[in-house]
């Protein structure tokens, strides 16, 4: 149950991130998400699949990737080599995350979590 919660929370942060619309009103008093920003596609944070879809992963890559500084220029870089993710800072060469796990997809969604705290904390 501790484990589920801890997942609940880390996949509001990441859909909070994706700036999913989240509904004024609740289900059994779980705050709900709208993925795609159309109707019918709301989801409580225990349906996300943040931690197990690649599908549902990637876009935050995407998005981590698509920040760019004033010079329009790519500010972070995310590397994956198998069981191994590095989320670097461009303006000055520094590795932000550097972490592995025994999957891919679980070093790789455990470094979006740390990023986007770190990018919380930092901007």
């Amino acid at each position: 149950m501790e484990n589920q919660k801890k997942l609940n929370g880390t996949n509001k942060l990441i859909a909070e991130f994706m700036d999913w619309e989240k509904s004024d009103n609740s289900y059994n008093n779980v705050e709900i998400y709208n993925r795609k920003k159309i109707y019918g596609n709301w989801r409580g944070a225990s349906f996300m699949k943040f931690h197990k879809s690649w599908d549902w992963l990637m876009p935050v890559i995407d998005k981590i990737e698509s920040f760019t500084d004033d010079l329009n220029q790519c500010r972070y870089n995310v590397e994956i080599e198998q069981c191994f993710v590095c989320i670097i800072d461009n303006h000055n060469s520094e590795d932000i995350i550097k972490l592995d796990a025994d999957k891919k997809i679980d070093a790789v969604y455990q470094a979006v979590v740390e990023f986007i705290k770190f990018y919380n904390k930092n901007t």
